[in-house]
């Protein structure tokens, strides 16, 4: 089971190789875009989307944020930094290159979904979908079909980690 997000890329790699590998490759993909991308520039894409929308409706009800220069060292915060974070929270769109982009009241991205891939037979293929949700922080449940692979919705709990 391989976790790189950009899992599908390899597939040019393995043509221009001209060698057949007799092994099977079983991944998640997070890019929901055709063509394939980095997961890396999907995200980007998506975040430049949200920052773009968040910004735009706060211009059109007249909310815009002053540009001010601050120091993060010295403990500034950005006056409009709090306007701007719930602008962020009423962003929702379905079309994003990583999927369905809706995001919870603390800001945290919700309903974020991956595919099950595998390559057998010389190419990849999706063989589930999983679709973490939020449930009681408390409370973890995992359903997977006959094969171990997720086909249902999944709930987890999000735990942020310092960095």
């Amino acid at each position: 089971m391989f976790t790189n997000p950009d899992l599908t890329l390899l597939d040019d790699f393995f043509r221009s190789i001209g060698k057949i590998y007799k092994c099977n490759i079983t991944g998640f993909q997070l890019v929901h875009h055709d063509p394939m991308m980095k997961a890396s520039l999907a995200l980007t894409m998506d975040a430049v989307t949200v920052v773009g929308t968040a910004l735009k409706s706060l211009h059109a009800h007249g909310n815009m944020p002053v540009p001010e220069a601050i120091l993060c060292e010295a403990d500034d915060a950005w006056v409009d930094g709090d306007l701007f974070a719930e602008a962020v929270k009423q962003v929702s769109f379905d079309e994003g290159t990583t999927g369905v982009i809706r995001f919870d009241d603390r800001g945290q991205r919700r309903n974020i979904s991956l595919k099950g891939i595998t390559r057998t037979g010389g190419k990849f293929r999706k063989v589930g979908f999983c679709l973490f949700y939020y449930l009681l922080e408390t409370e973890i449940k995992k359903r997977f079909d006959k094969n171990g692979v997720c086909d249902r919705k999944i709930g987890f709990t999000l735990i942020n980690l310092p960095i």
